[in-house]
């Protein structure tokens, strides 16, 4: 069987809008065992209406619907986590997301399928060990802060249940 996986990214063409705020949101702090600290978040929805998930400041954010279907979804093994974010809108109304944190980072890339640019953190190509992704359903890596994983199958039940907006995809490579 053939195992199949995304890294996720901004959907193309832009039809949401911007998660914008007026610092930096250093209470991100990245996936590991810390929880970030949300309190205090201070998050507004501009120039477009929600979508299921949004990113920025390299990190997701799903809508409470999103969550809901991925917390029925994912195992011990994804090592994912939801906090609450509120987020403010005049146009749009307000409405509550949530930051997916990784308890754990993954490591999972397959550097001799994986295409690299000499100098670039970005890794234009993804390649994944088949091994290690084996069970994981929704990811990150130890390799890039700003990366999230998703299966095949993953994504095509939540497309089937209209929870896909905002979500663009990036075939990985898979041995």
């Amino acid at each position: 069987m053939t195992m199949k996986y995304y890294l996720i990214l901004s959907a193309e063409p832009i039809t949401g809008g911007d998660f914008d705020t007026p610092y930096y949101p250093d209470w991100l702090g990245g996936d590991g065992p810390e929880p970030p600290k949300t309190e205090g978040a201070q998050i507004t929805m501009k120039g477009g209406p929600y979508e299921d998930l949004h990113m920025g400041w390299g990190a997701y954010f799903v809508s409470e619907r999103l969550k809901e279907a991925l917390e029925t979804r994912v195992s011990e093994k994804d090592a994912v986590e939801f906090y609450p974010i509120p987020i403010t809108s005049k146009e749009y109304g307000d409405r509550l997301y949530y930051l997916i944190h990784f308890k754990k980072k993954h490591n999972v890339i397959n550097w001799e399928i994986s295409k690299v640019i000499p100098g670039n953190p970005v890794i234009p190509v993804v390649g994944l060990d088949k091994r290690k992704v084996e069970g994981l359903n929704l990811f990150n890596t130890d390799t890039d802060r700003y990366s999230l994983y998703i299966s095949d199958s993953l994504y095509k039940e939540l497309k089937a249940l209209g929870l896909t907006s905002g979500m663009g995809l990036n075939g990985c490579r898979v041995k």
